[in-house]
């Protein structure tokens, strides 16, 4: 089953739920990432097997002079950029590739993650530089990434350790070429090579269909942790800092609240913080652009010192540093543009960080998710739980786009890509690349078909719809 393309029953209603009840289910959610009715997520028996297995090649590669190589894309390659961040040292080295360079730690790139050779010429080039033996963590939540996979094709080839991480079943994903052999038949051979490894626990669906930088992301970061971190894996550590946080949860209410009004009224949020949480406050708000249609400014991150604090060959162009001192020496929140109506986070989350540093990021990240996803729920961006406003940006986004208009709008497969292409302005003639490039430079792509197809509308009366401001939901009605 693709679990992370199916809609949680427990968030069907999240727009129509009211705030206590929205941060309560998503609370729910995330508990699920220590086991549920879906399957037993990061309890099996099974995945702590494979941890420890994989922390012995991983400690077998540093204790041979070697690199653990971490790649991913969109939040995996985030993710990966942070693990190396906090767990790589001069005795432990760990290095991170991403899909589409490091500009995507901070915008994300169009159809980076759907270019097969790109991973595997970054992998080539970054083990001609860094010195072996070699071991690859691939991080793919959906087990899809062409990106990362064809690159753990080709370096398994090579000789070399690989392990996967997902959370899907490889029989659930596309059956699509991956050197001789199909993506599923390779994901299937590494449970059975001994230079091979597949993680690929059951989490269930997301809080919003799709968003796996939510669960996924939080699953992804544990597993890099437990693999790359000193100690060994406390699974009780980890379900006191959930339980910690989760009582704690309800008073992030008041924030939601107040992001959600400001991105309603178009004054933005920005997250101010030290280094410490500055990757945090980095991929929370990165990924506020594909998941909800989001513009740059609308959710900003900003960190004191900028990018030197950070050790890249190319910082992104964009600047995340901050002159102004904010007034919180935490993870401060800022409404518009100015820090005067503004929150520290960390003050509220305090007793429910502990003292583990790994453990701190992931407290923060759960917070940060919640406030954005939240907020761009009551601004609308969402529709019971599926991300309507999402940016198609690669393939996979494509095929989401057509199951959530097929699913709105009460159309089969066909009907809904039909006019999914007319809304963005697309020919059936062009390739699902070519429809990625249109779409990525476009927004409202998946409101506007919706409306089309609901009100049997023209596209430009659609667009004149959708900027009149009225909520989509009230356009559901034919």
């Amino acid at each position: 089953m693709r679990y992370t393309e199916i809609p949680n029953p427990l968030t069907e209603r999240l727009d129509q739920m009211d705030l206590a009840e929205q941060i309560r289910v998503f609370s729910e959610v995330d508990s699920e990432l220590l086991g549920s009715d879906w399957g037993a997520g990061l309890r099996s028996p099974e995945l702590m097997s494979q941890v420890l297995e994989g922390r012995g090649w991983v400690h077998e590669t540093w204790g041979r002079g070697g690199t653990v190589v971490v790649m991913g894309a969109g939040t995996s390659g985030r993710i990966a950029f942070m693990a190396t961040d906090h767990f790589s040292s001069k005795h432990r080295r760990v290095a991170f590739l991403m899909a589409g360079g490091s500009a995507a730690l901070i915008r994300a790139q169009e159809g980076a993650e759907d270019n097969p050779g790109s991973g595997v010429e970054q992998l080539k080039a970054l083990m001609n530089r860094m010195p072996g033996p070699h071991l690859l963590l691939g991080v793919t939540c959906g087990l899809s990434a062409p990106y990362v996979l064809h690159a753990a094709h080709w370096m398994h080839n090579q000789g070399a350790r690989v392990i996967v991480l997902g959370f899907n079943s490889p029989e659930s994903v596309s059956s699509i070429a991956i050197g001789a052999l199909t993506v599923t038949d390779f994901l299937v051979s590494l449970r059975q090579l001994d230079r091979g490894m597949l993680m690929n626990p059951v989490l269930g669906p997301e809080a919003i269909t799709g968003s796996t930088r939510l669960k996924g992301g939080s699953a992804t970061w544990v597993l890099l942790s437990w693999l790359l971190g000193e100690s060994a894996p406390d699974l009780s550590a980890l379900e006191q800092t959930l339980d910690r946080y989760l009582k704690r949860a309800h008073r992030l209410s008041d924030t939601v609240a107040s992001v959600g009004q400001s991105l309603r009224s178009g004054r933005g949020v920005q997250y101010l913080t030290d280094r410490r949480y500055g990757l945090s406050a980095i991929m929370d708000a990165a990924e506020c652009g594909p998941t909800f249609g989001a513009s740059f400014s609308d959710v900003r991150a900003f960190v004191r010192g900028g990018w030197r604090n950070y050790r890249l060959s190319h910082t992104p162009p964009e600047s995340i540093a901050f002159s102004r001192r904010p007034t919180c020496l935490g993870t401060c929140i800022a409404l518009g543009e100015t820090v005067r109506d503004s929150v520290d986070l960390t003050a509220i989350l305090q007793p429910a960080m502990g003292e583990n540093g790994w453990l701190q990021l992931l407290t923060v990240k759960w917070a940060l998710n919640v406030i954005s996803s939240l907020g761009f729920v009551r601004a609308g961006k969402v529709l019971g739980n599926l991300m309507i406003d999402l940016r198609i940006s690669n393939r996979k986004l494509w095929l989401r786009a057509v199951r959530i208009v097929q699913q709105v709008a009460q159309l089969e497969s066909i009907e809904a890509e039909s006019v999914l292409l007319q809304a963005a302005g697309l020919t059936p003639d062009m390739s699902i690349d070519e429809r990625v490039t249109v779409c990525a430079g476009q927004t409202g792509v998946v409101p506007r078909a919706i409306i089309m197809a609901r009100r049997d509308l023209a596209r430009d009366d659609a667009c004149e719809a959708l900027a009149s401001g009225v909520p989509i939901h009230e356009w559901m009605n034919p």
